[in-house]
């Protein structure tokens, strides 16, 4: 038993021990909490039954995976899906996906539990989106000899996993059936440690694709859109929100704002109530309300943000100013619009690709961003979605490369 191992242990156990302490006054650890407490109740195999179990951190893991499923289920219809998420954002707004016959959070991990897990899932393969590796639960999957593929990996040499104590993790690198690789780089990085893999891209170019085909209409906003152009502020929190709130104080009537919010608790929307008095809250818009003289809208729904980029004529995502906090662009980009966001994006390469495809541009304060806006509009907009577009296409199929791999060994 390695060091690596036993801290890895030891920290896991301390993480869990202190969700279940502020569990009781704590919003989201309680949902992980209980939600992880919860018995898994998947009702027994049938007899010609193929199963797969698929693990994601969270919703943005879900979303990479979700091309890949829908090419497997419509390849296989007798194929059964049971998706265990980490994270509440994860489960609370994925659990009734039509695509999953089975919604769970992964129990808190230990060696017995894996075991449980495992038998009452009893898959006939596994993937593993990214990252998370919850080492009991992989090495219980090896020792069983299911198959279990890694998709939408992506490593750097700085991570945890290839350096001391960390780099146990690569003896279990090399236990995956496949890995598929997000880009080259991290390709190279396994090669170095003499670990096999695939480069295919990021499944989300195929999945924000998909978003884009089946558009939905929100017609509360109907009155919204007009000639006045309209930025989307998608996954902010509070330092985007402040500094967009300055930008707007010196560009007055020269836009219309949708701010969606990464949290959308009532704390949170009160708060953004009182930075932009004049805005009005989507849940309280009445059918038929006249909307054309409102500036801001704030988006107090979860799952409506991808369908707001089509008319948008700018996107501001936010997370980008915190490390490793970026949330999804590709949304906003498959429209073809520009993108603004955060300085802290180096762990984001498709973020990194469209800066240098100029397609998206960093800000850091309200002068940078009121900088950048005036470059991009008008005059800026045709060029801009014209790369957007072609650097987009050029990144699907992604999911039919993966789906092909995972197809062969299911049809064995």
């Amino acid at each position: 038993m390695s060091i690596g191992y036993l801290l890895y242990k030891l920290s896991t156990r301390s993480y869990f021990k202190f969700i279940q302490l502020i569990a009781p006054f704590h919003e989201r650890a309680g949902k992980l909490y209980y939600g992880q407490k919860t018995p898994i109740q998947i009702a027994a195999k049938e007899k010609n039954e193929k199963r797969l179990w698929i693990h994601v951190a969270s919703l943005g893991e879900f979303e990479q995976a979700k091309p890949v499923l829908l090419e497997l289920k419509k390849c296989l219809p007798n194929l059964n899906i049971i998706v265990s998420f980490f994270s509440p954002s994860g489960y609370e707004n994925r659990k009734n996906e039509t695509i999953i016959d089975y919604a769970i959070y992964l129990p808190f991990e230990s060696k017995k539990q894996a075991k449980l897990v495992l038998d009452h899932i009893n898959p006939d393969i596994v993937i593993w989106v990214k990252y998370d590796f919850w080492v009991d639960y992989l090495s219980e999957i090896f020792l069983r000899k299911i198959p279990v593929y890694l998709i939408a990996a992506l490593f750097r040499s700085q991570q945890h996993y290839f350096k001391f104590p960390g780099n146990f993790h690569l003896t279990l690198f090399e236990q995956f059936t496949q890995i598929f690789t997000q880009n080259n780089s991290s390709s190279a990085l396994l090669a170095k440690n003499n670990i096999k893999s695939i480069c295919t891209g990021d499944p989300r170019f195929d999945n924000v694709y998909q978003l884009k085909s089946a558009h939905k209409h929100i017609p509360l906003l109907n009155s919204f859109w007009n000639q006045i152009p309209v930025i989307v502020c998608g996954s902010t929190y509070a330092v985007e929100e402040n500094i967009i709130q300055k930008f707007q104080q010196t560009t007055s009537e020269h836009f219309k704002y949708i701010i969606a919010p990464h949290f959308v608790d009532k704390q949170h929307i009160k708060e953004l109530k009182r930075i932009f008095p004049d805005a009005i809250v989507y849940s309280s818009i009445d059918n038929n309300q006249d909307l054309s003289g409102i500036q801001t809208v704030i988006i107090d729904n979860i799952g409506i943000l991808p369908h707001l980029y089509h008319k948008a004529s700018i996107a501001i995502i936010g997370g980008g100013f915190k490390k490793g906090g970026l949330h999804n662009i590709l949304e906003a980009s498959i429209h073809g619009i520009p993108v603004l966001i955060g300085p802290k994006i180096n762990r984001f390469p498709e973020a990194l690709e469209l800066i240098a495809n100029n397609s998206a541009f960093i800000f850091k304060d309200a002068n940078s961003l009121l900088s950048h806006i005036e470059k991009i509009y008008p005059s800026n907009l045709g060029s801009i979605k014209e790369k957007t577009v072609k650097y987009m296409d050029n990144h699907l199929g992604t999911c039919k490369m993966i789906a092909d791999s995972i197809l062969y060994d299911l049809k064995q």
